[in-house]
């Protein structure tokens, strides 16, 4: 003999699907929220590197211009045409100033405690 179950007549509720699916789903938004962090992390250490190579051509660009400038002033000295350049867009060259060495990092003093 065969029974037939009716609905809320027997029927046992487990409570491992909910939860089970609440873990997965937990799981799932975790996965991702760490793949995009992983992608952000990427992309930054990507713009980093882009920055110290733009830093480095800047740097070669300023020594080259400084160079070619320095050139200018000195033959400005014997050519007439340099001379005219120089006058016409102001070209001067003024010595960096010596910076002064960092001072020496001293050790942090403790504060003396009041003798009682």
């Amino acid at each position: 003999m065969q029974t037939t179950r009716t609905p809320g007549q027997g029927a046992e509720f487990n409570p491992f699907w909910p939860v089970s699916l609440i873990a997965v789903s937990l799981l799932v938004v975790l996965v991702w929220n760490t793949l995009l962090a992983v992608q952000q992390w990427h992309g930054g250490y990507r713009i980093s590197v882009q920055q110290e190579i733009a830093v480095a051509q800047t740097v070669q660009a300023e020594d080259k211009l400084k160079a070619m400038m320095m050139d200018l002033i000195e033959l400005s000295k014997r050519d007439q045409d340099a001379k005219s350049i120089v006058k016409k867009y102001n070209v001067t060259f003024n010595q960096p100033l010596a910076t002064a060495p960092a001072p020496k990092a001293e050790p942090a003093k403790e504060e003396e405690k009041p003798k009682e």
